[in-house]
């Protein structure tokens, strides 16, 4: 199970502070003692022991005995670095002190800007100053925890040097040769940022915000740079961080379970439009992976599916009811709990049955070379094809327009209490990875009185066990089929899934963006990690910028290290060597498009594009619709629509599902339909062969 620490430390950056002169410059101002070593030997004339001299210290805070300030550039600089802490020679008590009088004085809770507190009396050793000794137990300690990178800031020369000596001693360390230390000298005169031998001098903790800003995008856009060059699996989603990326980082949590994960994930998000990126390498070993444990044990993906929905189960139970209820009176612990809980949904909503992208890629193509050899490329394949893919069940979508019909019959009390019930159930199906909507009694009523029957195609059993026997197909392939089938259905009632986690996401943010007087929309970028690893509603308010970045156009990499993103100008940076990649045009040949069959058919009409919700409304009767994959909040304009055409998706995808139960022809996996067709053309769907012909 992920928690709040899922993300990993490998790798990551931990930011270590000096308090005193360093974030929060202090000066004694008590006339009637010249300093605090004066007021010491006044309150201890014969000595005193180290916890005794602490408590004074305390003492001469709280009493505001110190003029206390915050440094200039504090907010901005520890809200853009993250995880600090502070690294002390004295008691956490003294910090408690300072948290008071800051609080007081400039209604500012330095705790919302800290991790915690590193204090000397951590480490059980008498007379530990602040000095080698000490740095060398803390960078070992915190090491041995997963960080690999140490970032320290003090105002004091002397101390700056004892603890750049403590890291190059470490390094020295077979084990610890992968440590890194950067250290700044903060001088407090604006003197600008000058190198030293193994320290930087900045002038201000605004030069030291501007020097860590540049090496970590410049780190990070490395990162993405290289990531560009894999060969990428494309799926466009409508889609924001908050709901898409919970989803995809179960790829990588899925190794928890089963042992094996998908290595890395891309995410590209520009107008609420995402591009979500597998390598093509990693969904090949995974499908690898699968096909041994099922030579194996034949019965391997109905276990995996099993573990799935029980540990769904388990966040069904504990959200359930959560938009009924209300959040408005909890407290901020609780609802930063539910939070953390409901993120932790979202990423199981996908789980372990993140394995289905690989076996349903992997699975298309190897039944298509041995069903063409076995019925020798017959001129029937592709409806041959079509059949045997189909799958045996209703989606979610059709079942839930079913059971509404059947309440047509009921009116007065009986109706409202069957809509009730029915709305109790069915509240999240209009949720997406855009957003979410719960929906109410009023909503199915309105629903109930426009719906019309629609025929679905119900016999899908019989033509595959009629063509199965006609054909004289091995058991072998009849496994195969069946496996096509079994993965189908679990990806639809998986998509129900993931619009549940939606809703009880969605929920909570709306709660959080009343009570922190932010926009949902803002919201909507946080990512997984923000999600787990933020612990009050302070931490959200601080990302505000940074989430304004990402709303404009970002990239996420994801990967057993945690998350990575880029956004701004650095994301746009990326976005134009992305563009200038070269985009295969293998599929498009003399105006002819070539992608695979999910549903025959011949149908000649004028395409539409959409690409967002906002696009559906452009779709006629009889228009083609055209899109980069088709999702349950697209229904309204696909049954509008005489036929399909998808950049992606395999046959257990929802164009795929959908198209058989409505009988439109379908063609999927042309990869550059929404790029190559425009709005009007007129084009033919010879859905039969897996081909769009462009007409004019």
């Amino acid at each position: 199970m992920v928690d709040g620490n899922f993300m990993s430390n490998q790798g990551k950056t931990i930011y270590l502070w000096d308090a005193g002169g360093t974030l929060f410059p202090e000066k004694w101002t008590w006339s009637e003692y010249k300093n605090f070593d004066d007021f010491l030997a006044y309150k201890y004339p014969y000595g005193c022991t180290e916890l005794e001299e602490e408590i004074i210290w305390e003492e001469a805070y709280r009493k505001q005995y110190f003029n206390l300030t915050l440094n200039k550039g504090f907010k901005k600089v520890l809200q853009y670095t993250k995880n600090n802490y502070i690294l002390t020679s004295g008691n956490p008590g003294q910090m408690d002190a300072r948290r008071e009088v800051y609080f007081k004085k400039y209604k500012t809770d330095i705790n919302d800007y800290l991790m915690g507190v590193i204090s000397r009396f951590d480490y059980k050793r008498k007379n530990l100053k602040k000095d080698r000794g000490l740095f060398k137990l803390v960078l070992q300690d915190y090491f041995n925890k997963g960080y690999r990178e140490f970032v320290y800031t003090e105002d004091k020369l002397k101390t700056v040097k004892e603890f750049v000596a403590a890291a190059e001693e470490l390094k020295k360390l077979k084990k610890c040769r992968d440590l890194k230390a950067r250290v700044y000298y903060l001088v407090n005169d604006n003197s600008g940022i000058k190198k030293k031998k193994g320290y930087w001098q900045i002038g201000s903790l605004l030069e030291l915000f501007k020097s860590e800003k540049d090496k970590l995008d410049n780190d990070n856009f490395a990162i993405f740079k290289l990531a560009l060059k894999q060969d990428w699996y494309i799926q466009g989603f409508v889609g924001v961080p908050l709901f898409l990326n919970p989803t995809a980082y179960s790829g990588i949590v899925m190794g928890e379970s089963l042992g094996y994960t998908y290595d890395i994930y891309l995410l590209h998000y520009q107008h609420k439009y995402c591009e979500a990126c597998y390598a093509q390498k990693e969904l090949k070993k995974v499908w690898g992976v699968i096909k041994r444990k099922l030579s194996v044990d034949p019965e391997y993906l109905q276990k995996v599916s099993k573990e799935y929905y029980s540990k769904f189960a388990c966040f069904e139970k504990a959200l359930g009811g959560i938009y009924e209820k209300g959040l408005s009176k909890i407290s901020e612990n609780r609802l930063m709990s539910l939070l953390k809980k409901a993120g932790q949904a979202q990423v199981y909503s996908v789980g372990v049955s993140h394995v289905i992208e690989a076996v349903s890629l992997g699975i298309e193509k190897e039944f298509k070379h041995v069903l063409a050899r076995r019925i020798n490329n017959s001129k029937d394949f592709n409806q041959i094809y079509s059949v045997l893919t189909a799958p045996t069940k209703i989606s979610f979508v059709a079942e839930e327009e079913r059971e509404l019909l059947k309440l047509k019959k009921l009116s007065g009390k009986n109706l409202m209490s069957s809509l009730k019930k029915h709305a109790r159930k069915y509240f999240w199906i209009e949720n997406s990875y855009a957003g979410y909507k719960i929906l109410d009694y009023n909503y199915f009523l309105n629903k109930l009185k426009k719906i019309s029957i629609v025929k679905i195609q119900n016999n899908i059993k019989k033509q595959k066990n009629d063509l199965i026997i006609k054909l004289k197909l091995n058991k072998n392939i009849q496994q195969q089929i069946e496996l096509i089938d079994f993965c189908t259905v679990w990806q639809d009632k998986r998509k129900a899934k993931i619009l549940k986690a939606i809703g009880y996401l969605g929920v909570v943010a709306d709660e959080i963006s009343r009570r922190i007087d932010m926009p949902i929309s803002r919201l909507y970028f946080l990512g997984i990690g923000d999600i787990l690893n933020v612990d009050k509603l302070g931490d959200i308010k601080n990302l505000a910028p940074e989430l304004s970045n990402r709303k404009q156009e970002s990239y996420f990499l994801l990967n057993d290290h945690g998350e990575l993103y880029l956004s701004g100008n650095q994301a746009k940076k990326l976005s134009k060597i992305k563009e200038g990649l070269q985009v295969g045009q293998d599929n498009f040949i003399e105006n002819e498009l070539h992608g695979s069959i999910a549903n025959k058919g011949t149908i000649t009409g004028n395409v539409k594009i959409c690409k967002n919700l906002s696009h559906i409304h452009k779709i006629r009767p009889g228009d083609i619709l055209v899109t980069s994959m088709t999702r349950p909040e697209y229904m309204v304009a696909i049954k509008k629509a005489a036929a399909i055409i998808t950049d992606e998706g395999g046959i257990t995808c929802h164009a795929a599902v959908i198209s058989r139960e409505l009988g439109i022809p379908c063609v999927i996996g042309t990869k550059i339909a929404t790029k190559v067709l425009k709005d009007g053309d007129k084009v033919e769907v010879r859905a039969n062969h897996g081909t769009v012909k462009i007409l004019k």
